[in-house]
Order: C-alpha cells, then structure tokens, then sequence
C-alpha cells in the first residue's frame, strides 16, 4: 500500500531542559494522551516506563539505558540458541537437516510449501555451511543477532531521548512528571483533570507533527560539520530500474543518479524513498561529507538505500525508522521536516527536496508525467503544468533508456512501451562491487517487472501471446460446459494484467514485482519447469493441464523464512 507520509528520525525531544512550548509537543508524551483519561492516569503511564528503566537511586542516566541494553540483548541471544536447540532431537549439541525436518514436520500437512524455506532460515546459524548447527554456531549467530540494534524496543518508547536536552544528563522522577503535568494542563482546558473527546480532538495532528519533529536523539546520526550544509531528499521512487538488487531478487530495486553541483560548501545529505534505492553520487562529489540513507530491519528491505561513487567511510545506514521521509511535499511537512533538522543539528536544513518520482524533480511537469504515465495516443496536458523548481546543490539526473530493439520480432513493441511507461528511465547498469550497502549486493538473475519481460523475450525463453482477455470461464452445469474439453479451453484467465507470456524454456526466475498494474499471465508450455520466485498477482497457467499453478493474490512461500525474526536484532548475513 502506498503511503503519503512516513515518520522521521528516531523519537522525541527532551522535557525540562526545553522551553515549555516545545514540552507540550513532546511525542512521547503526547502518545500517552487520550479521550477520557484522567491526569493521574496520565501521570501513572507517563512515569511507568521511567520506573522500569531507572536504576536504584530512580534517576534515569545513561548508564541505567547502556544496562538495559545489555539485559535486552543477553536476552535475545537466549531466545535465539533456544530457537535453535528446541530442534536438537537427539539431544547431541548438534541440529542437523534431517532434524529440523522431522521437527517441522507437524507443519508439514497446513503449510508443505513452507518447510524448505523455514529449514533455509534455520542454517543462517550454520557458520560453516556444513548442513549442522553446533552449538557453538547457535550461540555466535545468536550474538551477532542481538548485538545489531538491542536498543530498538526503547527507541521505540522514545526513553533516551528524555536524556538527550537535560544539561546534566540525567532525569529525575520529579522532571518528567511536571513535564507530564504541564503537557495534560495544556489540553485540558478547562482545568478539571479530564480530557475530554473534545479536548483530545484538539491533539489531532499534533502527534504526527512531534513525531517527524521529535524522534531525533537516539538514532546517533553523525553530526554534520560547522560549515556544512543539509539536504535532505525524499521520493516514493525513481522510475529507473536497477540492474543490481540490494533488496533480494524478489523485490525490486530502482536507482537515482544524484549530480552534485560545483562548489566549495560541504554536503550533508539524508536520502530516503519508499522503494529500495541505489543513490548514485556523481558530478561535484567530493562536496558530499556525508550520506544517511536507511539500512534493512530485521529481514525486510522496505525503504532500504545504498550508495554509489563515495567512499565507504562517507556513508552511514541508519534504522530506517530515523530516515523514513515523506514524499509529499506540502508547507506542514516542509515545516516539520526543517524544525527536525533543526533540533538534530541546530540548523535548518539548505533544501528539502521531496518527490513522488525522483527523477521528475525540478521538471516542469503535467500531473501524469509526475507520476511516470506517459498517454498513449493522447495529449499529455491532462492536467495543469507544475512550475520547475531546481535544486541549487543536486540535480536529479534522468535515466535514458535504451533504444526498442525488437531482436528480430522476439520483442513485442507492447511490453516495452509498457515498461518505458512504468520506468521511463530504463534500466541502469550498475556493478555490485561497486555498490555500497547495509544488505547484499547481486545482479539480478532476471531483471525486474517489464524490463525482465523484454529480457526473457530477447532471449527467447518466453513468447508474447495477445492481451488478456476478461472473460469468466464457464461453471459447471452451464450450457456447453461438458464440451470443453481441450487444455486450452480450460485455461484459467484473469480479471487483470497486461499481457500474456508462454515460457518455452526453462528461466531462472519470474521478474519481481509483477503485481498491481504490473501483473501478467504465463502459460508454462508442455516440458517446462514452472520457475523459481514470486509471480506476485499474476496468474500462472499449465499448457499441459489447462490448470493454473498461481493465482493472483495466492501467497508464496519465500526463499527463506526467518524463524529467528521475532527474537530481536536483523538477519545477520
């Protein structure tokens, strides 16, 4: 689903240090304040965590936090060696294939699709790679787990960053409940300790507000140098495809070149989008001293970045909750955004460039264009231009695609026209050595969405059949039913899709990301192995039985299931 707006840097700015104006947009606090609850209520939650965090003498320093990041983590690596051991059937010290398929296998009969995956999941702890998890495996996995991120379940509640403005470092119980005091007789405005449904509507918008506002303070972003100016850029996508995947050959990865201007001023640039995203940094980069973009959480990618022609030393991945940016470039956001920055590093930011397509930025444009449409066979005004506005430090540089090649009437001039229509700027090709990045790096297999159609049609592995049709297949019982009988009359044919494909020889992989608009319809013709991969919402069909093998909206099992994804800390390798 696509979403307008995400949330910034890591949570909320400290109480008593700052004036009183900046404690009622506090969103630690104001998270806690809801339609009818009464202030001791509030105070109880607002002082609960505090208590738990505390040390003895229930002052709240850093060295309480670095302690409840130490049990966190003794914690998780518990949970995970447990994980693994629960498995050890012969009670040897040793999990074995064989093992976890026999452990496994009451799951066998609901979910058969799933236990090859979940077993793929499983030997992440193989340290050797020899099919056996040791328990000498299972605890340093289970270490290298836990040591990534032990602080995410505090950063989340925003406790830290209640230190992050006390001159001293430290917060008593007795500052964070007049600050808690002070917050609820903000909105309650007539002063009877109850906040009412029509007090608590005042808060609408505000929350969000703190939160891109706020969460600041305990994601240890570097600081940007005296001189040095920010940028900060946020887009849903490119509109060019990416030849290397850094989110896994089932997601798909796009990139954006980023040409730095001339000039002596240092760069500071946060960079973000929705899709996972390759910046590539050319032009005037030695300006650039620094670049943030989002690392991977967990075992997703979402909102994942990685870098290209800057030195390794230049680029910090952070949890992509402290840079998740919205795309939608409005004056509150804008706002926010700048106040952010400001309360980070104590200035606002040079620019704030935010584009639902990154690289229509600065383009004086129609409202389709912005979205990467070109009409066929239409006018292109269809709606009223936008007005350029470009960047006086990046230009966001559009891709060129190559040239229609119908490699002698294997490529229909149809799917390339689509896939110009979704990625006008083409695919760039890129080398994965040279890519920089919190996740793996690997050329795709198969390229991605319809650029990966061209590339099988080039090579002549599949073959463009016609345009789906939209028709119901007949019910049984209906007239003229029992005379269907061939495979081809039988075939499955979806409400949806673009266009139909027949594999004919064997492909690694279907191309990722053929859902929504991008979805298809394959036959997979007599004496083909169906691929590997995930066809997303297109259908799938078998020449030889008429029947299909996938349906839109019909889940499949990934390459691998994390079974260690709920005990904390990222996938590890």
């Amino acid at each position: 689903m696509r979403r307008s707006i995400f949330c910034l840097f890591a949570f909320s700015v400290a109480l008593t240090a700052m004036p009183a104006a900046a404690q009622t947009e506090n969103g630690y606090l104001l998270r806690l304040l809801t339609a009818n609850v009464y202030r001791e209520q509030y105070i109880f939650l607002a002082m609960q965590e505090f208590r738990k965090r505390a040390g003895e003498d229930q002052i709240l320093d850093p060295s309480d936090l670095a302690g409840n990041d130490e049990v966190s983590a003794a914690m998780q690596r518990a949970t995970i060696v447990q994980l693994v051991l629960r498995n050890d059937l012969d009670g040897d010290g040793v999990v074995d294939t064989e093992e976890l398929r026999r452990a496994l296998a009451p799951m066998a009969a609901r979910r058969p699709q799933q236990i090859e995956p979940m077993i793929r999941g499983y030997l992440l702890a193989d340290g050797d790679g020899d099919g056996r998890i040791t328990l000498a495996e299972a605890m340093a996995y289970a270490k290298l787990r836990a040591v990534e991120d032990p602080a995410q379940p505090r950063r989340r509640l925003g406790i830290e960053s209640l230190l992050a403005r006390q001159p001293d470092g430290r917060l008593t119980a007795d500052e964070l409940e007049a600050a808690a005091r002070d917050v609820f007789a903000t909105y309650d405005k007539n002063g009877d300790g109850h906040l009412s449904p029509d007090e608590a509507a005042a808060l609408a918008g505000i929350v969000g507000r703190s939160d891109i506002v706020g969460r600041a303070f305990d994601c240890g972003l570097p600081k940007p140098s005296e001189k040095a100016q920010i940028i900060v850029i946020g887009g849903y996508e490119a509109g060019t495809l990416s030849s290397v995947t850094i989110a896994g050959q089932d997601r798909v990865t796009e990139t954006q070149e980023l040409s730095i201007a001339p000039g002596d001023t240092p760069l500071y640039v946060v960079a973000s989008s929705f899709t996972p995203m390759i910046w590539r940094v050319t032009g005037a980069a030695a300006r650039v001293e620094r670049f943030v973009t989002g690392g991977a959480a967990g075992a997703g990618t979402r909102s994942a970045g990685a870098v290209t022609g800057l030195d390794k030393d230049k680029v910090t991945f952070a949890h992509p909750a402290c840079v998740s940016l919205p795309y939608k470039e409005d004056a509150a956001t804008v706002e926010a955004i700048s106040r952010s920055m400001e309360a980070i590093h104590g200035r606002a930011p040079a620019e704030i460039l935010l584009s639902y397509t990154l690289q229509n930025h600065g383009i004086a444009r129609n409202r389709n264009e912005a979205l990467g449409i070109r009409l066929e066979g239409g006018p292109q005004a269809q709606a009223p231009a936008q007005a350029a506005r470009r960047s006086a430090f990046v230009t966001f540089a559009r891709g060129t695609p190559a040239p229609f090649d119908g490699k002698g009437g294997r490529i229909d001039e149809t799917t390339y026209r689509q896939m110009l229509r979704f990625s006008p700027g083409g695919v760039a090709s890129l080398k994965a050595e040279d890519v920089i990045s919190s996740t793996p790096a690997e050329p795709y297999e198969v390229l991605p969405q319809e650029a990966g159609l061209v590339q099988l049609l080039g090579s002549g592995q599949i073959e463009y059949a016609a345009p789906m049709e939209r028709r119901r297949p007949r019910q049984p019982g209906a007239p003229g039913a029992e005379a269907r009988t061939a495979p081809e009359q039988r075939t499955f044919v979806p409400r949806s899709g673009r266009g139909t494909y027949r594999i004919v020889a064997p492909i690694p992989r279907y191309p990722a990301g053929l859902s929504g608009a991008h979805s298809v319809a394959f036959i997979v013709a007599r004496g083909v192995a169906a691929p590997a991969g995930n066809p997303g919402h297109s259908t799938v069909i078998s020449e030889e039985t008429g029947e299909p093998l996938h349906r839109p909206g019909q889940q499949v099992a990934p390459d691998v299931i994390d079974p260690f994804r709920n005990a904390g800390g990222g996938p590890g390798r």
